[in-house]
C-alpha cells in the first residue's frame, strides 16, 4: 500500500506554486520522502514543491503543473533529489526515485531498532543514497520514534493486564491514545 493517498480534488491552476496548500493536506504536513513533519522540521516555509519527474528535464516539461507530479517536501530532500533523475540504463537496472503515492516503502526497506533504513531493493539503495534518508538527524529522529512507540505498546499492554474491564482500563486506553495522537503529530509515521 503506498504511503501517501492523495485526497485533495483541486482546481487546476497554471501556476505551480499555487498547490502549495493543497499538497501540505494530502501529504498531512510531512515531507513525501523522509516523512518529517512540520512540527519536527520547522514552518511551511521550511518546505517546498518538488516535481517528482523533475521540471528541468525536457522529457517532462509538460509536468510542470501537473498536481500529480507535485510533492510537498522538505528542504533537504528537495535540494538532494534536485533535477536528478536516473538514467534509463540505471532504471532498467532497478535504481530509482521510489514514488511514495504509488511505492510501499516497507517493500523496498525497513527500519532498525537504531533508526537507520535498511534497503532491501535497489531502488531503496538509489533513494537513501540520493536523498540522505540515513544522514544522522534522520537517525535519530526514527530511533527515538521507535523507542517511544515500544513504550506506548508496553503501556498499552499492561492496562490490559492489570485493569480489564474498568473504568481506570477506559480512562487509560484514552490517554495512551491521546499519546499516540501527540506522537504522531510530532513524529510522523514511521513507515
Amino acid at each position: 500500500m503506498p504511503r501517501i493517498r492523495r485526497k485533495q480534488r483541486p482546481p487546476v491552476l497554471a501556476e505551480y506554486r499555487k498547490y502549495k496548500p493543497y499538497l501540505r493536506i494530502d501529504f498531512q504536513y510531512r515531507c513525501a520522502y523522509c516523512h518529517i513533519p512540520e512540527l519536527r522540521y520547522g514552518p511551511p516555509g521550511n518546505y517546498s514543491i518538488d516535481h517528482f519527474r523533475p521540471k528541468s528535464r525536457p522529457e517532462f516539461s509538460h509536468l510542470v503543473s501537473r498536481y500529480a507530479n507535485l510533492y510537498y517536501a522538505c528542504q533537504d530532500c528537495n535540494r538532494h533529489k534536485g533535477k536528478t533523475w536516473p538514467a534509463p540504463q540505471l532504471r532498467a537496472d532497478g535504481f530509482r526515485f521510489l514514488d511514495p503515492c504509488k511505492d510501499d516503502y516497507n517493500e523496498h526497506w525497513r527500519v532498525r531498532p537504531s533508526g537507520e533504513i535498511e534497503a532491501f531493493t535497489r531502488a531503496a539503495e538509489y533513494m537513501i543514497g540520493r536523498l540522505g534518508l540515513n544522514c544522522a538527524y534522520l537517525i535519530d529522529w526514527r530511533r527515538k520514534k521507535g523507542s517511544l512507540i515500544a513504550y506506548i505498546e508496553r503501556l498499552e499492554r499492561l492496562i490490559h493486564v492489570l485493569t480489564p474491564g474498568t473504568q481506570e482500563h477506559n480512562d487509560t486506553s484514552e490517554f495512551v491514545q491521546h499519546l499516540r495522537l501527540q506522537l504522531g503529530d510530532e513524529y510522523g509515521d514511521l513507515w
